[in-house]
């Protein structure tokens, strides 16, 4: 076979069809540029909103979790009167002994009120509790402690962001208003993380129970029991077993897992729809794209069907990269998803809480179903 030379200017010296049909493949694309980065564009757009989509949900469970986790902690199950409990107080004794239970604590919440100023004031959430077992259930890290050691009497730990903006210090005394009365306890800590967690709005501080529960006149009694296990599979027996113990009280695990489903929905129905709706623009300019580039390459297409190409051969070609396409698509569309989770998580997250971790929560599986998805999008469209 003589030289010959295409009408795109590729020299053909006994060169096989296939690689002068690549060779000129990748020339075209490398000319136009402008049509290649729509096509990638469109494909990495549709990949990334339907890896998003498919992950936001987890996302936004795990931002729900994490905010419970700042309140119970490693709390499993929680029991609590209601407006149909028998009494307001509960007791530890009956369950002190239960298999499967690995800890179980009381805890007494109230609330109190501290002046700074003439009408100033500041209101707290007082949580009344063993220490020990506050720290293996929902541990902060304290800062400063001055009289830790013996946790009894009238003692109390504070987030380090209360105690920066008044100005104490472990050791100090401070003056609160609980139960009606005011009260003079004693700073033996500062601390931070988990139930001290900054929210922004309401302060935490940790008492004795004993002090808390008898300055309400129920000395030995809680409003809450946390319960932690030692198989949470067996969560449901246990629950279960609770139940015929403290009858007419609530017996629940912290987080509904129908109320997160219910959450998720509201936050991912959205994404899905505009994801569909990108989806579609995204087929319709790569039909046209495609569309463009075969009445193009048609004159070119017979030049090679000339020198010995078939049409299968030019047809897969074609097919090949499209497939080029979709998946360089969708590989930059993952890295889009995973930015746009990340951004989502903090436009999610409460601006006031500021420790919080928030990160995007995705699984191997849905990278793989929204990479399939962007080169099978692309694939079809073409």
């Amino acid at each position: 076979m003589g030289e010959y030379r295409n009408p795109e200017g590729l020299e053909v010296q006994e060169e096989a069809p296939l690689r002068i049909i690549i060779k000129y493949i990748l020339k075209n694309l490398w000319e136009k540029k402008l049509r290649t980065l729509l096509i990638l564009f469109s494909v990495m757009t549709a990949c990334g909103l339907f890896f998003s989509s498919s992950a936001i949900g987890d996302t936004f469970a795990q931002l729900y979790i994490n905010r419970i986790n700042m309140y119970y902690g490693q709390t499993d199950i929680i029991i609590q009167p209601d407006d149909r409990s028998p009494s307001p107080w509960l007791k530890l004794e009956p369950i002190k002994n239960m298999e499967n239970i690995r800890l179980a604590a009381g805890r007494f919440e109230s609330s109190a009120t501290y002046r700074s100023g003439t009408y100033e004031k500041t209101n707290l959430i007082l949580l009344g509790t063993d220490w020990e077992a506050s720290q293996q259930i929902n541990p902060v890290q304290v800062l400063s402690e001055n009289g830790l050691e013996s946790f009894a009497g009238m003692k109390i730990v504070l987030p380090r962001e209360f105690c920066e903006k008044y100005g104490y210090r472990a050791g100090d005394s401070i003056n609160l208003t609980i139960n009606g009365g005011l009260r003079k306890l004693t700073i033996v800590a500062v601390a931070t993380g988990g139930i001290f967690t900054e929210n922004g709005s309401t302060a935490f501080g940790i008492l004795p129970a004993d002090t808390l529960s008898a300055l309400h006149n129920a000395r030995g009694a809680f409003n809450s029991i946390q319960v932690c296990l030692e198989d949470e599979s067996m969560v449901t027996q246990t629950i279960a077993q609770l139940q015929d113990i403290y009858k007419g009280y609530q017996v629940q695990q912290p987080f509904n897992g129908e109320d997160i489903k219910r959450e998720m929905e509201s936050i991912t129905l959205p994404f899905m729809l505009m994801t569909f709706i990108v989806a579609f623009m995204s087929m319709f300019i790569i039909f046209s794209s495609f569309r463009v580039i075969t009445m193009e390459r048609l004159p070119v297409i017979g030049t090679f069907r000339s020198i010995g190409a078939t049409r299968k051969t030019t047809d897969n070609i074609m097919l090949v990269e499209s497939l080029l396409y979709g998946i360089v698509g969708s590989g930059l569309g993952l890295g889009l998803g995973i930015i746009i989770l990340n951004i989502m998580s903090e436009t999610l997250k409460d601006p006031w809480i500021k420790d919080m971790e928030t990160r995007a929560v995705y699984t191997p599986s849905q990278m793989g179903l929204s990479f399939a998805f962007g080169v099978l999008l692309c694939f079809a469209s073409s």
